[in-house]
């Protein structure tokens, strides 16, 4: 397996096609044990994904970007990840010793990182993009688990086998697929920009004299 290969494996495992069941699965999870962080949960996903996108359809619609950035938008994958990984590690850590409740949410940012690491080294995202997305990612991941710390400890479940196999069935199912988040963020922004074409790294590269 040569190193670009490599690198493809490690960012599937930030496709929004694995990410949003998973997400889902905890929110589930949750759901049957505590409303409260649950809905913190459900909020703290829906903002991280909101900000993506408005980041991107800033650019896609209408150009916007920080002057004399190489920037299209944070990376979804960068974003999603460093918040979905983390929580999945806490999750299965509940009830267990407190090396692990600080190592499994650990091994998640790592393996978020590794992914962020992926965007780049398969050229679809420049620096910028993608570290400021795992680190927008990385403060609601904070959030979400500063303010489920104490909670988690007290009303949630040890997640047995239960978890780890409803975490495993749509990550077999969904992995290596691609969600078609960027044809969809163009149709909306070309819509609410009432332009033809959506902007295009190709125009920004151009306009930067790249």
């Amino acid at each position: 397996m040569g190193i670009v290969s490599f690198w493809v494996h490690v960012t599937d495992l930030g496709d929004s096609a694995v990410l949003l069941p998973l997400a889902l699965v905890i929110f589930l999870w949750l759901g049957l044990q505590s409303l409260r962080i649950a809905a913190l949960w459900a909020g703290l996903f829906g903002l991280d994904g909101a900000v993506v996108a408005l980041s991107k359809i800033l650019y896609m619609g209408w150009g916007l970007h920080p002057e004399g950035w190489n920037f299209t938008g944070l990376s979804g994958h960068s974003a999603l990840s460093m918040l979905v990984w983390p929580t999945i590690g806490m999750l299965l850590a509940v009830g267990r010793r407190r090396f692990w409740r600080l190592a499994l949410p650990l091994a998640g940012a790592v393996l978020s990182a590794a992914i962020m690491v992926s965007r780049l080294a398969i050229d679809v995202h420049t620096q910028p993009e993608a570290l400021l997305g795992a680190l927008w990612g990385g403060v609601l991941a904070g959030v979400f688990l500063a303010l489920s710390w104490n909670a988690s400890r007290r009303g949630l479940s040890r997640p047995g086998l239960l978890l780890p196999l409803a975490l495993i069935l749509p990550l077999v199912l969904t992995y290596g697929q691609i969600f078609p988040s960027t044809p969809l963020l163009e149709d909306v922004a070309c819509h609410l920009s009432g332009h033809a074409q959506p902007y295009t790294r190709g125009d920004l590269e151009r306009q930067l004299g790249q």
